[in-house]
C-alpha cells in the first residue's frame, strides 16, 4: 500500500498498550502527528472509555497485553459499542493483515512493531478518511424530510 502523508486534524485515538514506556512513546509519536490521545494499559478501561462520551475517532491496540488480556477484545467490544470506530491493531508478535481473524478485518489495520512514524501516518490516515466516507455514505442515503 502507498503512504499517505496526511497530519490530523485533532482527531482522538484511544490507544490500549500494557507496557508503559511503549505506550507513553506511542502516544507521544501520535500527537506529533496532530492526533489527541487518550491511553490505558488494559481492556476494561479502553472499553469504560468506549461507553464513555468521550469522542474517539480511532481504536489503536496491542494484541497482546497482560495476562490474559487481549486486544482482540478491546476491538471486539469496540465494534459493538462503536461500531463506526475504525481499528488498528499492533504487535511484536503478529507479521501482517493476515493475522487478524477474518470477522474484524473489514473495520481494522494492522501497523507492525517497532512503529515507524510513515506507518502509524498511513494507518491512522485511511482510518480517519474511510470513516469519514462511511459517514458521508450513510448521510447520503438518509431518506431526506
Amino acid at each position: 500500500d502507498r503512504p499517505i502523508d496526511q497530519r490530523g486534524q485533532g482527531e482522538r485515538v484511544l490507544i490500549v498498550e500494557d507496557m508503559d514506556d511503549v505506550r507513553q512513546a506511542t502516544e507521544a509519536m501520535i500527537r506529533d502527528l496532530g492526533y489527541e490521545t487518550v491511553g490505558t494499559d488494559c481492556s476494561d478501561r479502553a472499553i469504560e472509555i468506549l461507553k464513555s462520551d468521550l469522542p474517539i475517532a480511532v481504536v489503536f491496540t496491542d494484541i497482546n497485553l497482560k495476562g490474559n488480556d487481549t486486544g482482540w477484545r478491546v476491538v471486539k467490544e469496540s465494534m459493538r459499542i462503536r461500531p463506526q470506530v475504525p481499528a488498528i491493531v499492533t504487535s511484536a508478535v503478529y507479521n501482517s493483515d493476515d493475522d487478524i481473524p477474518t470477522w474484524m478485518r473489514q473495520k481494522t489495520a494492522f501497523v507492525p512493531k517497532p512503529h515507524s512514524t510513515r506507518r502509524l501516518m498511513t494507518a491512522l490516515a485511511r482510518a480517519v478518511n474511510e470513516a469519514q466516507a462511511d459517514r458521508d455514505s450513510t448521510r447520503s442515503h438518509a431518506p431526506t424530510i
